[in-house]
């Protein structure tokens, strides 16, 4: 149960995080894949077209809100691998991604302290990752001040393809539950 006393599904999904920096702007997305079973198989399994279709439609949304990144994390497997891909012909950020194996099995301990280590000057951070552990990670990190219709929106679930962001005021090496403001929250559907 999250916020709100509503029932949290755990689809897949992406979350944003972005936190202000002097007069600048920072944004850090999670987007995350179930990884069902942690099989070889899994890590296998392929991004379908209407997967496809739904990262791109999510890249135009993060587009429209400015994001940049500046890292990108991205899970190994390979439906994250294309979805990142996917990702980059619409947007063209220029970024290499670092594809690290805690974003396919870890949890949301392991995530935090990858995202501790980011940089100090890196503005943006973009993770393509795994539910369950993408969407309890948002949930420790909200506030449970933010935006109330993304509030609300987020509580409902994050199906595949959906993106939350939230605000962050700490430095990434200081980075913990509930530190980010939620404001935002959208679903790329094609």
């Amino acid at each position: 149960v999250g916020m709100f006393g509503k029932d949290l599904k755990m689809g897949d999904h992406p979350a944003a995080w972005s936190r202000c920096i002097g007069k600048g702007r920072v944004l850090y997305t999670i987007f995350g894949h179930r990884a069902e079973a942690f099989a070889d198989s899994d890590r296998r399994r392929q991004l379908t077209a209407s997967g496809a279709a739904d990262a791109r439609s999510l890249a135009v949304w993060l587009l429209s809100i400015g994001l940049h990144p500046d890292r990108a994390v991205v899970s190994p497997a390979d439906r994250t691998r294309r979805t990142w891909a996917t990702m980059l012909e619409v947007t063209a950020w220029g970024v290499a991604a670092e594809f690290d194996d805690c974003l396919y099995a870890g949890d949301t301990q392991t995530i935090t302290d990858e995202l501790r280590v980011t940089d100090p000057d890196a503005h943006t951070v973009l993770v393509v990752g795994h539910n369950p552990s993408v969407a309890y990670l948002a949930q420790i990190l909200a506030d449970g001040e933010g935006q109330p219709a993304a509030e609300l929106a987020m509580a409902a679930g994050f199906p595949t393809c959906a993106a939350a962001v939230f605000a962050v005021s700490a430095p990434w090496a200081d980075l913990e539950p509930g530190m980010a403001r939620l404001t935002d929250f959208h679903v790329g559907r094609s």
